[in-house]
């Protein structure tokens, strides 16, 4: 697939890398999490003046996809310009070169059409490792790798210094390096994705595993600095072996987990998720009355 050529000489945007720490949502596609109905502009208005109420003044989002069946950027980028908000942009990386190629041809045109200051980075796929390890579709170590080159080819001529990188759960990572084949290397930061609810764990025990599984990561990967990109305890769905859905159980994390890699850690963290109330395990911190499920309130100050 080519990607977009201008008839008139588009300027690289210098965008310093921020040094404070990012503290964004994780948000999908569809507007209630599971109907397959797209947000449009007015929901992601809503989106963002809800997570710029919050007591953390919410103005970063993450976003796994460019495309997802929906024209996301089309409608999310000019929302969050006009919010004064910024994007970690992710490209789903599953799939044919085709298929990564409109990805990256979404996120150039949402650059060419708006310019660059709503990307604070960009996401090489999430979990494609795990994925494939499941027997689940996902893009194994070496096309991942192809594809940051790519895209930070691609994006020479458009911007400079927005970290490109990769995502996987600690377990992954803490592979051998040869699991990985690479990525680390080819990558600006290497993303975190953490669900220890999934793994059963009391939510005790949850809030403890991510921050060990945190500074296990850390220490695999040198320079580089590690995002967590998701993470995030559900309101409601079925209970996981010791891993109890509840209000109580969300607000606990959200304390222990949330607080503790923004205030603590200094960790760039991206929450999951603002609203996601159609699915079955509903992870979202907002419901269908727009009022918040649990306190979010300021996190205590670091000592």
């Amino acid at each position: 697939m080519r990607y977009l050529a201008f008839t008139t000489l588009l300027a690289v945007v210098n965008i310093p890398i921020a040094s404070a720490v990012v503290r964004g949502f994780a948000l999908g596609t569809w507007k209630d999490g599971s109907s397959g109905q797209c947000r449009l502009g007015s929901d992601w208005d809503k989106a963002f003046k809800d997570l710029k109420a919050l007591p953390q003044k919410i103005v970063t989002i993450h976003l796994t996809t460019s495309t997802g069946g929906c024209a996301v950027l089309n409608d999310a980028v000019p929302a969050a310009i006009k919010a004064g908000a910024q994007i970690f942009q992710g490209l789903y990386a599953t799939g044919s070169d085709d298929t990564f190629d409109a990805e990256l041809n979404a996120l150039t045109s949402a650059i060419v059409t708006h310019g660059s200051s709503w990307l604070i980075g960009i996401e090489v796929g999430s979990q494609d490792l795990a994925n494939v390890a499941a027997g689940n579709p996902g893009a194994d170590a070496a096309t991942i790798v192809k594809r940051i080159n790519k895209v930070r080819t691609v994006m020479a001529d458009y911007v400079h210094n927005v970290p490109i990188g990769h995502t996987e759960p600690a377990a992954t990572w803490l592979k051998t390096a040869a699991a990985h084949g690479g990525i680390i290397d080819a990558s600006d930061y290497v993303g975190l994705s953490e669900f220890p609810f999934f793994d059963g764990l009391t939510v005790n025990a949850a809030a403890t595993a991510v921050s060990d599984r945190l500074s296990q990561v850390q220490a695999i990967s040198g320079s580089k600095v590690v995002w967590v990109m998701q993470t995030g305890w559900p309101v409601s769905g079925a209970t996981i072996k010791n891993a109890v859905p509840s209000v109580a159980n969300a607000q606990y994390y959200w304390q222990n987990v949330a607080c503790t890699l923004w205030n603590v850690r200094g960790t760039n963290t991206f929450w999951f998720t603002y609203y996601d109330v159609g699915a079955s395990t509903s992870f979202g911190v907002y419901s269908k009355s727009g009022a918040a499920i649990y306190d979010l309130k300021l996190c205590p100050a670091a000592s």
